[in-house]
């Protein structure tokens, strides 16, 4: 890993816009009830911070990864309480903008709840148009009124409203 780094660093050198990293996504659950995942999940989230860190990196993206299909209010709020737990943990070690990316919630709520508890400027929301599309049961407009302030990242794609499949905008079915 030192040597793509080190690699990636020279490639960058001179590079005068924002850097950003879009960290490991499939499979990190940090709010598990299982103390094992959350630790290797957590582990994870670690070492791309650590490369973040060493490219300096001004944000770091990673997927919320709240299961709309868990439906009982206790899943909400510990996923609200890890989240909040560790992310806090994260800045105070970090000095770099989390962007959390919406991927299959339903409904800005959960982020809007998180970034109240957690009250700081560097947890944000990277807004993911295509995913919202996809997985979302309100309109784009009521993501933006939520959660605009907190948005200074989008990743703009779009679909057909049934797969992932980042199309370049005016391909799929996004207005």
């Amino acid at each position: 890993m030192a040597r793509d780094i080190e690699r990636l660093s020279t490639k960058l050198r001179g590079f005068k816009g924002t850097i950003s990293l879009h960290g490991v996504f499939q499979d990190l659950t940090i709010h598990s009830r299982d103390k094992k995942i959350r630790k290797v999940a957590k582990q994870r989230i670690f070492q791309n911070l650590e490369i973040a860190k060493a490219l300096n990196a001004k944000y770091i993206v990673f997927h919320g990864n709240f299961n709309p299909l868990i439906t009982h209010e206790s899943y909400k709020q510990n996923w609200i309480e890890q989240n909040a737990n560790f992310w806090l943990e994260v800045l105070s070690k970090y000095h770099i903008t989390v962007l959390l990316e919406n991927l299959w919630e339903p409904t800005p709520e959960v982020f809007r709840k998180l970034l109240l508890k957690v009250k700081s400027p560097r947890l944000k929301i990277c807004f993911d148009i295509g995913h919202a599309n996809i997985f979302s049961k309100v309109p784009l407009k009521e993501w933006i009124t939520v959660l605009s302030k907190d948005i200074p990242y989008m990743h703009i794609n779009d679909n057909k409203g049934d797969a992932d499949n980042e199309l370049i905008p005016g391909e799929g079915t996004i207005n």
